[in-house]
């Protein structure tokens, strides 16, 4: 995937928003579009995706923290039954430069993912 199609999917989902898009809906639009770009039927889990990108540590390398992605949010932090803390603080919203690591980090999961499958 070039530049090209990759600054148009980020214009199409940071329509509205100036120059950023929420970190959880890139994961999950990047991962929708390279399983119909590989034709994968298999049903992969947001939380699979988020492990393996942390495992990369995608998220220190792009300057977002997205350890609290991996417990689900704030509603299930420890000490936050109610979920009362603001979601933008645990899903960060991404430039166009994360958004690019990102995709080079999932499109690479997918490969290693479509291979064992």
């Amino acid at each position: 995937m070039d530049d090209v199609e990759l600054s148009s999917l980020f214009r199409k989902i940071s329509k509205g928003r100036i120059n950023r898009i929420p970190l959880e809906l890139a994961i999950t639009i990047l991962t929708e579009h390279f399983k119909k770009s590989r034709h994968l039927s298999c049903q992969i889990p947001l939380s699979e995706v988020v492990n393996e990108l942390y495992l990369r540590k995608i998220d220190t390398i792009s300057g977002t923290n997205a350890h609290v992605l991996m417990t689900g949010g704030p509603r299930y932090l420890k000490g936050n039954p109610d979920g009362c803390l603001h979601s933008k603080v645990f899903f960060p919203v991404i430039t166009f430069e994360q958004f690019r690591m990102y995709a080079k980090a999932v499109k690479d999961f997918l490969d290693i993912y479509d291979g064992n499958f």
